[in-house]
Formats: structure tokens, C-alpha cells, sequence
């Protein structure tokens, strides 16, 4: 029986499928991190370098590709597979730097040590993930997933339950600190709009290293311009006049407009 493109295989005691897709990911792993080739790829070999004899051999298999085409009905069937499973990090047993790291900062505890627990937090998140190769994946197979219900089904559930830890997080440490939101604004769409904003960060942080250096040595307190800028943001959509104000409405009296 065949599956279609982007569904992991539905029966996880699949031994053979669950080796080929984990060497799978780690070879899109070593394809994002810059091994094995010389020069620019282009962006498209991002899925279509998978040799699938080759992982067939590095799995102790014999290099006949029927043994992918059975399972998944194509090569392209299964470098998809491939992709989702890697961003899904199927293979990985650890939880993911940002649903660990969301509990750590939830044990803050103390309202004092709430800033520097998030500085810390902010650096040592776009840290780890900047590090992980499979962080850029999912930038390059926007269009896969936004096309692929089946694919996006099991990466989307990934990101909910980063974004459900973190909602939870924020939750807590407003109660901690006895604050309140800006109006209109929630935990949930506080996760929702500093994981974007961290999204936007590590591909910057790399292809620009150089300059996102520089904007931390640059700066007056030393900070790094994500853990800076976590904290601009948190400035603005905390209500510390508790007056129920949007940030437009804010902005606009601070203005001397409304």
C-alpha cells in the first residue's frame, strides 16, 4: 500500500520506513548545515539531493529503489515524507529547545529575576536554534506545506504545541509579576507573535552573523538585538497604565492625536 506525499507512515512500527526517513533527515540536515557540496545549490535541491539508493545503502539495504516505491509509491512521495519528518523531528527523542526552555523560564518564579531569566532565555533560544540545521527547513518548504495538507498537518501540530507551552508560559509570568496585557492582546498572540519574530531572526542571525554582532556591541546595555528587542516588545503590549488601552490608541495620545 501506498502513501500519499507528506504523510508520515501511518503505522509507526514500520521499522524499514522509520530508517530511511531518519538517514533521509539527516542528510537534509547535512545539506542545510553546507556539506558535501562545493558552491551555491540552488534552492529546489533542498528535497531533490536525496539519493534514495544511497540511504537504502547506508541503512544495510539493498540499493533497489522498489523498497522506497512500495512503501511511499514514489521517490518524490518520499522526499517529501522526508521533509515533513524532519521538520516534525520524528527522530529526535529530546523535546525541542522551545518547549524546554518555555518550562524553564515558567520556573522563574520570582517577578525580580523575570528580565534577566528572558534575556537569558532570548539568547540562549536563538542560540541553540540558529545552531540546528533543520531550523531553515521549513523556510525553504513554505509553498510545500502550504499546499500539502497532509504535510502541514504533522509540522503544524509541532508549532501549536511550542505555541500552547509558550502561551502557557506567558500566562504564568503575568501572573507572577501582576500584570495585564494591552487590550486586544492575549498569551496566545503574545507565542504567536514572538515565534514569528524569532522565525525572522535566525535566518537573519545567519545569513548576516557579521552584522548581528555588531548590533549587540553596538548597543548600550551590551544586549543582543533579539533578547533587546523581546524586550521592546514586552514593553509595548504590557498595559502598565492599566487603562485598557489599544497600542494604537496608546500611540496616537502619546502623540498628542487622539
Amino acid at each position: 500500500m501506498t502513501r500519499g506525499p507528506g504523510r508520515p507512515p501511518a503505522d509507526r512500527r514500520d521499522a524499514v520506513a522509520r530508517r530511511l526517513l531518519t538517514l533521509a533527515a539527516e542528510d537534509i540536515d547535512g545539506f542545510l548545515a553546507g556539506e558535501g557540496r562545493a558552491g551555491a545549490t540552488p534552492f529546489p535541491q533542498v528535497l531533490s539531493h536525496l539519493d534514495p539508493v544511497a540511504i537504502l545503502t547506508r541503512a544495510g539495504y539493498s540499493p533497489d529503489r522498489r523498497t522506497i516505491t512500495s512503501r511511499w509509491g514514489s521517490v518524490e512521495a518520499f522526499r517529501t515524507d522526508a521533509a515533513v519528518w524532519a521538520l516534525s523531528k520524528l527522530d529526535r527523542a529530546a523535546e525541542p529547545p522551545p518547549v524546554r526552555m518555555a518550562g524553564d523560564l515558567a520556573d522563574t518564579g520570582e517577578p525580580t529575576t523575570v528580565v534577566d531569566a528572558t534575556i537569558r532565555t532570548a539568547d540562549t533560544l536563538l542560540h541553540e536554534l540558529v545552531a540546528d540545521p533543520r531550523s531553515y527547513l521549513i523556510a525553504h518548504l513554505a509553498p510545500l506545506l502550504s499546499s500539502n495538507a497532509d504535510g502541514a498537518d504533522a509540522v503544524v501540530d509541532g508549532l501549536r504545541a511550542e505555541q500552547d507551552k509558550w502561551t502557557a508560559t506567558y500566562a504564568a509570568l503575568m501572573e507572577v509579576t501582576g500584570s495585564r496585557l494591552r487590550a486586544g492582546w492575549s498569551p496566545h498572540r503574545l507565542a504567536l507573535a514572538l515565534q514569528a519574530m524569532i522565525s525572522g531572526f535566525i535566518i537573519h542571525q545567519r545569513v548576516q552573523p557579521d552584522d548581528y554582532d555588531y548590533a549587540r556591541s553596538s548597543s548600550y546595555d551590551k544586549l543582543s538585538l533579539f533578547a533587546d528587542s523581546v524586550l521592546t516588545f514586552i514593553i509595548g503590549v504590557i498595559d502598565f497604565s492599566d487603562e485598557r488601552r489599544t497600542s494604537r490608541q496608546e500611540l496616537l495620545d502619546r502623540w498628542g492625536l487622539s
